[in-house]
């Protein structure tokens, strides 16, 4: 199963766009949402498991959050997620304002989902991913 991201904002400081893949278990995103790794980690490189990843040492990511998007069963299907190549950029604040932003999105995407399985009569595999990049850090 592969990674990939849909929508990189400012993420050009760290070297992502719209459309890179990786193998899922590379991704700094499956191991948040498998519980594997911290959902904040304002010291990425030091994590045991954030910190092994091939991803953490062409990226150099000082600081990670991430939050899981879910069906209403609660399996996660996407992440929305923000890092910087600084650490300490993240605050109990900016998971609160995430974890408001990764529930509406989920409620929208199961909304979007329901209707397109009524219509369809079938339910089509969806993942979605935004990696946000913060402004801090170079």
């Amino acid at each position: 199963r592969r990674f990939t991201i849909v929508a990189a904002v400012g993420a050009e400081r760290l070297g992502l766009s719209d459309g890179v893949c990786v193998p899922q278990e590379q991704s700094f995103c499956f191991h948040m949402a498998r519980k594997a790794a911290p959902n904040l980690s304002n010291d990425a490189g030091g994590d045991p498991v954030y910190g092994a990843l091939p991803a953490q040492q062409v990226l150099g990511v000082g600081s990670y959050l991430g939050l899981p998007l879910e069906t209403p069963e609660g399996r996660p299907f996407g992440s929305v997620c923000a890092m910087s190549r600084s650490p300490f950029a993240f605050t109990r604040a900016d998971r609160r304002l995430l974890t408001v932003f990764a529930l509406v999105l989920s409620q929208i995407v199961n909304r979007e989902r329901s209707a397109r399985e009524a219509a369809e009569g079938a339910a089509p595999s969806l993942a979605v991913t935004l990696g946000l990049g913060s402004p801090a850090g170079p």
